[in-house]
């Protein structure tokens, strides 16, 4: 795990709120979760609408989304450092601005996550009640 500072200062407030106004306005549909779980549709990580950059490295990636069971709020937490993951407990800080109920131990799937460019994330979904 690398060693990250979590700066939460009036921009990242910002951009967190921005990020989840978003994500709450623009709903993943059920049909276009399907097509990303087929691979007929790229991953909202893809989609600089439901992405923002925060200091020290951090790229948050949220959105709600209708899966056929339900709805969950779904973030991914990476770093800027190939083969490290981001800290659990800024995780947790992030999921408490997003507006998450539940602590990591508590969402209902918590995994991590290879990236393509050699980083790794951290991602929870939570379903929304």
């Amino acid at each position: 795990m690398a060693l990250r500072i979590l700066i939460i200062d009036e921009d990242t407030k910002s951009k967190l709120r921005q990020l989840r106004e978003y994500a709450e306005e623009h709903h993943i549909s059920v049909i276009d979760f399907m097509k990303m779980v087929d691979g007929e549709m790229g991953p909202v990580g893809d989609n600089a609408d439901y992405c923002c950059f925060i200091p020290d490295g951090f790229k948050i990636v949220y959105c709600i989304e209708q899966q056929p069971a339900a709805a969950f709020r779904h973030l991914s937490v990476s770093i800027d450092e190939p083969d490290e993951y981001p800290n659990p407990k800024h995780v947790e800080i992030i999921m408490q601005m997003l507006g998450f109920k539940f602590d990591l131990d508590q969402c209902n799937r918590v995994w991590t996550e290879e990236l393509p460019d050699g980083g790794h994330a951290i991602n929870i979904l939570e379903v929304i009640c």
